[in-house]
């Protein structure tokens, strides 16, 4: 792969085939790095947005993840993966919020929070199953 990226340092499909090698071999940062790259200079393709949320998600970086789901479904907006990918964000963010209200609730308001964190985080595990 690198050598090939040598002979030809701009091609689309390659750099793309990188990013996605980095992932599945657990080297993230390069990963996003790469993802990055290419979000930059070709902001126009969904898929480098929607991989590039999938390691911001996968840091727990979510506002991040939403942010390039947004600009996938910017440049796509019948990215159905996009959609879908963006609602297992939200559901993450809806339990972070949960818990910080949890957090700040006076005692008689905990108990229905934690009803409503229960709700959210089965909504979010399960949206976030393949």
């Amino acid at each position: 792969m690198e050598a090939a990226l040598q002979l030809e340092p701009k091609d689309l499909s390659l750099r793309f085939m990188r990013g996605s090698l980095l992932y599945e071999t657990n080297r993230l940062d390069e990963s996003t790095q790469q993802f990055n790259d290419l979000a930059e200079q070709f902001p126009e393709l969904a898929e480098v947005h929607n991989n590039l949320a999938s390691l911001h998600a996968r840091a727990g970086k979510f506002d991040l993840a939403r942010l390039s789901l947004e600009r996938a479904l910017q440049a796509q907006p019948a990215y159905a993966l996009a959609w879908e990918n963006l609602a297992a964000v939200l559901a993450r963010q809806s339990v972070q919020a949960l818990e910080r209200a949890e957090e700040i609730a006076k005692t008689n308001e905990r108990k229905r929070i934690e009803i409503k964190i229960k709700a959210a985080r089965d909504l979010s595990d399960r949206l976030l199953k393949p």
